[in-house]
């Protein structure tokens, strides 16, 4: 952290990784390290909890943005049951159930809503 070695850092402080055996260029902005692997997926089920300043409908053919874990993806609408909503990714990108992610949108205010992959 700022370009001295630790051993451990404090929530939210900004380091750097020296990875054994990789090379820079075998890393891509939005790669999660984990101890498990974690598929990149093209398809994910949340639970959406708008923010109440919002009255956005999200309806089947809407498009939004979705990120989480420094990764994000232009996503179409698939399905709405309730709270519960289906996304197609353009972009693959690694979420496992559990994960919290902002969605935004064209208008303002443009993250409107959370959303918790549930699938």
């Amino acid at each position: 952290s700022q370009d001295e070695d630790i051993e451990e850092a404090e929530t939210g402080v900004r380091v750097g990784l020296a990875v054994k055996g990789m090379e820079y260029d075998e890393f891509d902005k939005g790669d999660i390290l984990s101890n498990k692997p974690i598929a990149p997926t093209k398809s994910i089920s949340v639970k959406v909890t708008k923010s109440p300043l919002v009255s956005e409908i999200i309806e089947k053919g809407k498009r939004y943005e979705i990120g989480s874990n420094f990764s994000y993806s232009k996503a179409t609408v698939e399905s709405v049951n309730g709270d519960i909503i289906t996304l197609a990714l353009e972009r693959a990108i690694s979420l496992e159930q559990g994960d919290i992610c902002l969605m935004s949108r064209d208008s303002t205010p443009r993250t409107f809503a959370k959303a918790i992959v549930v699938q």
